[in-house]
């Protein structure tokens, strides 16, 4: 009887891990990510709005996302830094690599954007600013929420993330 149970565990236990492997390897119309990148991230597959297709989705894509998945950020913490990190890319505080042939002025504005947006951008970027207290919150959330880099002092990054949080109305 127990060797029975043994054996319809292990062949179920055979089924699921080939099972897995077919889900992930890389078929017609639907690629997969790299078993190196599999390793380094944390993939769900997620059906899309076609039948029967789903796509990779890395939800540990980010610095604040792996801290969010350990459980040193809260959902709030993680969604008011990837707000900052938003608005501190349409107030140009993000590198955007201009291309060396790409010759318009510095700064310049083609005239479609909403001048009352990147107000209330600068307003945003700076109420966090202003409101970070020590020397290291600020600095903390640049170097994890604008750049993606390691956290180096988990309180700082924690208030910083509170202090946006309350601006961005979490």
């Amino acid at each position: 009887m127990k060797a029975s149970k043994k054996a319809r565990r292990a062949a179920r236990q055979a089924q699921s891990i080939a099972a897995a492997a077919e889900i992930w390897t890389p078929r017609e119309g639907k690629d997969r990510p790299t078993p190196e990148r599999i390793a380094k991230g944390a993939f769900v597959l997620r059906d899309t709005e076609d039948a029967g297709v789903t796509h990779a989705v890395d939800e540990g894509a980010t610095e604040l996302d792996r801290l969010a998945m350990r459980g040193i950020l809260t959902e709030d913490q993680r969604q008011a830094g990837h707000d900052l990190a938003q608005v501190l890319h349409r107030t140009r505080l993000t590198s955007t690599g201009r291309s060396c042939l790409d010759i318009t002025p510095v700064g310049y504005d083609s005239g479609d954007g909403d001048d009352w947006q990147a107000k209330r951008d600068n307003e945003q970027r700076q109420a966090v600013f202003l409101r970070c207290r020590g020397p290291w919150v600020w600095p903390e959330l640049i170097r994890v929420c604008r750049d993606d880099e390691p956290v180096r002092h988990v309180p700082s990054l924690r208030d910083g993330l509170d202090i946006a949080a309350k601006v961005f109305g979490r």
